[in-house]
């Protein structure tokens, strides 16, 4: 939280000031904002100011290192949410690596779309999908109740 209010003070002071940095009574900061766009904007960037701050360069390559020790170090079968829903690149590198000792499963990655999912397979990006299938029932859908 921390990073992120620092972050948030850097892109307003940048944008409006640093008058616009002061500090009100609930603790937040209060830019002349003239659109509800314009604050939605100021967030957006700072998360992605925040996230180069705060997540190291490597640190994927440390995510996939320590799921690999947890696969040669335990009896893990498969992992599901390795990385990001659309890390395609972190996926790929995890299923060459280790992907022939456990299923590494492309939920969100592949959203039981069938052009990601021929992706996935064109690029061996994961090796297991979750199929998630709706049923239909007077019209409605409802997950798991059979027709």
């Amino acid at each position: 939280m921390l990073i992120f209010s620092m972050c948030l003070h850097s892109v307003i002071k940048k944008k409006y000031d640093q008058d616009a940095t002061n500090v009100g009574d609930e603790g937040g900061f209060a830019p002349n904002i003239q659109e509800n766009k314009e604050g939605l904007e100021l967030l957006k960037t700072t998360i992605a100011q925040a996230e180069q701050q705060w997540v190291p360069k490597n640190f994927r390559r440390q995510l996939k290192d320590l799921y690999k020790s947890f696969v040669s170090e335990y009896f893990v079968v498969s992992i599901e949410y390795p990385f990001d829903q659309d890390d395609w690149e972190h996926y790929g590198k995890m299923t060459a690596e280790c992907g022939d000792k456990v299923h590494i499963v492309g939920d969100d990655l592949l959203v039981t779309n069938p052009t990601m999912v021929q992706k996935a397979i064109s690029e061996k990006t994961c090796n297991t999908l979750l199929l998630k299938v709706e049923w239909k029932k007077n019209g409605h859908r409802s997950e798991g109740k059979p027709m």
